[in-house]
């Protein structure tokens, strides 16, 4: 969380979100559904993150290493599509519910983002190359 409490608005956000999703629903397992599908999506679009970022910026340090590098986190991005699948063929109310939700998350992130402004605290590290000055 920062000065600006962004943590606190994000959470409330998602509070919000749901107590909404919920009273439209009605059942909790598809309650449940819902919070799968978009927590699966998530889930993968992270990992995918991931994966993209190494490929694209190998500069970057690594404080952190995945064991396993690259099956672990490919096999958790197969079993994530394969449940997002799985979610869209057995409980395709739920999932096109989701899938809204994030679509409305995504045009909420670009608005943000159009504006400009960078994230309090955002910085870049780059690793110093090895041998040259």
């Amino acid at each position: 969380m920062n000065a600006h409490g962004d943590a606190v608005k994000g959470i409330g956000a998602r509070a919000a979100t749901m107590l909404v999703v919920a009273s439209m629903i009605g059942s909790f397992g598809t309650l449940l559904g819902f919070i799968g599908f978009t927590l699966s999506v998530s889930a993968g679009l992270t990992v995918l993150g991931v994966l993209v970022l190494r490929v694209r910026e190998p500069q970057l340090a690594r404080p952190y290493r995945t064991w396993g590098y690259p099956f672990t986190p490919l096999v958790f991005l197969a079993l994530s599509m394969w449940m997002i699948g799985h979610s869209l063929i057995q409980r395709p109310a739920s999932s096109i519910a989701g899938v809204g939700i994030i679509a409305f998350a995504l045009a909420l992130y670009a608005l943000v983002a159009r504006s400009g402004s960078p994230a309090p605290g955002a910085t870049t590290t780059l690793v110093e190359p090895e041998g040259d000055p």
